[in-house]
């Protein structure tokens, strides 16, 4: 579990054996053992982490139950990771119609965009904006 990395400027989040910490260790542990087919995957624990800070530790888990199992395409936390390259696809289109320049400059430099949007996407841009910008993705779920 990568707890550590968790939200590293919340402070909630910004030491090891803080109450937060412990309960998103238990959160994601209970997951594990909810869901035997994705068990732990890169990003859960940041969607844990956003349950937490608003909710306790029971609501927390059927938060991140919810945003895996229903609002997330199927597979895209499995081990495949199908649904978030199928999204990493989707993007890789989008760039090309919409930004076709910078497209082509990623194409001339052989830059594959998923290297860093897939991580992105699997923590639903926790880790990439403000806090006040994702919690208004999180709004829309």
């Amino acid at each position: 579990l990568d707890l550590a990395r968790t939200l590293p400027t919340n402070k909630f989040f910004d030491e090891p054996n803080s109450s937060k910490i412990s309960a998103l260790r238990r959160v994601l542990c209970a997951y594990r053992f909810h869901n035997k087919q994705i068990g732990y995957c890169q990003g859960l624990n940041r969607l844990a982490a956003i349950g937490l800070l608003f909710l306790d530790e029971a609501d927390a888990f059927w938060f991140l139950v919810t945003c895996v199992e229903h609002l997330q395409p199927i597979d895209y936390y499995t081990q495949s990771l199908r649904g978030a390259i199928a999204d990493q696809k989707v993007l890789r289109d989008l760039v090309g119609e919409k930004l076709p320049r910078f497209s082509t400059q990623l194409k001339k430099f052989d830059v594959d965009l998923s290297a860093f949007t897939l991580s992105w996407f699997l923590t639903c841009f926790v880790d990439v904006f403000p806090h006040a910008i994702y919690m208004q993705i999180f709004d829309v779920f």
